[in-house]
């Protein structure tokens, strides 16, 4: 597997400012995790996200691109509901230091065995055993590969590898800018763009409720 270093690349990541369950303040960069093996969680459990790795590691992901960032969460919904846009924040950043991942975007990787379903299959067993390959593999921090819900790929979906929860990927300072989502022109310019939106409710248009906020 090849490596790529995206120092200076733009990151953004949307994200809820408050947890729903305890209205605790959120970070913007969260690592997320899958149990470690136990009884109740066996090495061939299919839940998490694609790259997730076993606690007590995890998986930040960002996108390279405003719209990568909110198709990642909101996924197929088409008309998103306004209070769920106004619950979030977009975060922007570039990447502060030299950063090289796993490409598997990249033709050579073919070599390793990657296919397109590494990015947009839903078998996690086997992107999580290759995250965890990676992850294993001192030369890379993680995984570069083609966002699933960006049929065009013209989105990287960036996963960072570092330990679990909400905390700056690597003890690095990032430079932040937080933005309501709402108030983003070029990405409201990109979703009118892609037949996407957001709207009020009631509306006359069907709001399709965003899955689990995992890549």
């Amino acid at each position: 597997m090849i490596g790529v270093d995206v120092k200076g690349r733009e990151v953004f990541r949307l994200f809820l400012i408050r947890d729903p369950k305890s209205g605790a303040k959120r970070q913007p960069f969260m690592h997320s995790s899958v149990p470690a093996p136990s009884a109740d969680h066996g090495e061939d459990d299919p839940a998490g996200g694609r790259f997730d790795l076993r606690s007590p590691r995890g998986t930040c992901y960002l996108s390279s691109a405003r719209l990568g960032a909110w198709v990642e969460v909101f996924r197929g919904a088409r008309m998103v509901d306004r209070r769920d846009a106004r619950s979030r924040r977009m975060m922007h950043s570039r990447v502060p230091r030299r950063l090289v991942l796993a490409d598997a975007t990249s033709r050579s990787a073919i070599a390793d065995g990657v296919t397109l379903d590494l990015h947009a299959g839903s078998n996690r067993i086997d992107t999580q055993r290759f995250a965890a390959t990676i992850d294993a593999d001192p030369a890379f921090r993680g995984i570069q590969a083609w966002a699933r819900h960006d049929p065009s790929k013209s989105a990287h979906t960036i996963a960072l590898f570092d330990d679990e929860g909400e905390h700056l990927p690597y003890g690095w300072r990032w430079n932040l800018t937080m933005t309501d989502p709402l108030d983003d022109l070029e990405l409201l310019t990109e979703l009118a763009a892609c037949g996407l939106g957001v709207a009020g409710v009631p509306h006359d248009l069907p709001v399709v409720k965003p899955a689990p906020e995992k890549a």
